[in-house]
């Protein structure tokens, strides 16, 4: 068999390479489950607010991770996931996009949007009235599509 002559005849650097990918997967593998454990205790505790932002803070979630585990939690109202990636400071366009991967649909992503800033926490506001990667929104938002019951 051919892939077992390469083990044999140089087999040390294949096998060398293999164990790094191996480790390396590994590695990437309990940073995330460390962070979703920790995104889960989080909000349990503090609420969606400071879980999202830990979770952005880490830099090991994006926003699209962020919204499939919120999606998870019972009772989580996603207008106030998206609320709550907004104030941590995500971009208006990556927070619309992960929103509509997880079938979200406009009318709450739009309710979503008008919550911020208004609803964030105290906590994350600067003294200066600006929130942590404030972006113009509005230049990032796209309006639902016509007929979908959305009017500004």
């Amino acid at each position: 068999m051919i892939s077992h002559g390469i083990w044999q005849n140089g087999g040390k650097k294949m096998k060398k390479v293999a164990l790094s990918v191996i480790i390396l997967l590994a590695t990437f593998s309990v940073a995330f489950a460390d962070w979703l454990v920790d995104f889960q205790d989080v909000e349990k505790k503090e609420g969606i607010d400071v879980a999202v932002v830990g979770a952005m803070k880490e830099g090991n979630a994006t926003p699209d991770m962020i919204v499939e585990a919120g999606l998870q939690i019972n009772d989580m109202n996603p207008a106030n996931l998206i609320k709550a990636l907004l104030c941590a400071g995500a971009l208006g366009a990556d927070v619309r996009s992960a929103a509509e991967n997880w079938k979200i649909s406009d009318l709450i992503i739009e309710a979503g949007f008008k919550k911020y800033p208004g609803e964030c926490s105290d906590a994350l506001a600067f003294s200066d009235g600006q929130l942590p990667g404030f972006v113009n929104i509005a230049s990032t938002r796209n309006p639902p599509a016509s007929g979908s019951g959305f009017t500004q």
